[in-house]
């Protein structure tokens, strides 16, 4: 097995974008999920008090319910589309990168930047059916697109991945 697994990719806006889905999916669902509960019980002891003293008319509440559901399914949208348009100004999207994926870490050049970043520089990783985003921090990431991997290496990357990245939750 080599100890290292080489590649060139062309990094796109795409690769960003799902890499900012799997930082991201977990918050949207959880606090839409609460926001649209909290709703339906606001709803739910509007109506209560509507019919305790009287009145019958819950459109207030409906109202409610619809406005922060639309403004929801706007917040969905923002979340998966406007990230897409903000990195298609990234000055790494769109050119070729020549990626290694070692012992040391990962490391990877092109004509306009090189880098390489150590194992012990990630806290966690998240691998997907098409990515394998290692996070640096909280909110910074580092795309690996596996469709320009060779397929016999991207078991070497994930095995170096759960060897150096404590935090790591791998499909395999």
């Amino acid at each position: 097995m080599p100890d290292s697994v080489e590649y060139k990719c062309v990094m796109t806006s795409r690769d960003f974008l799902q890499a900012c889905i799997a930082l991201r999916l977990r918050k949207v669902w959880f606090w839409g999920v609460w926001a649209l509960l909290t709703l339906l019980c606001g709803h739910s002891v509007y109506s209560g008090i509507m019919s305790l003293v009287g009145g019958g008319e819950t459109f207030g509440g409906l109202f409610l319910i619809m406005f922060f559901g639309g403004l929801y399914a706007f917040w969905l949208w923002a979340v998966f589309r406007l990230p897409e348009r903000s990195y298609r100004d990234l000055p790494g999207v769109g050119v070729e990168f020549s990626m290694t994926v070692n012992g040391e870490g990962v490391s990877g050049h092109s004509d306009h930047q090189n880098y390489t970043y150590r194992w012990d520089m990630y806290s966690r990783a998240v691998e997907k059916s098409d990515i394998f985003v290692l996070f640096m921090g909280r909110n910074v990431f580092h795309p690996l697109p596996k469709r320009c991997m060779p397929a016999e290496g991207m078991s070497r990357v994930r095995d170096l991945i759960r060897a150096n990245i404590p935090q790591a939750r791998l499909l395999a």
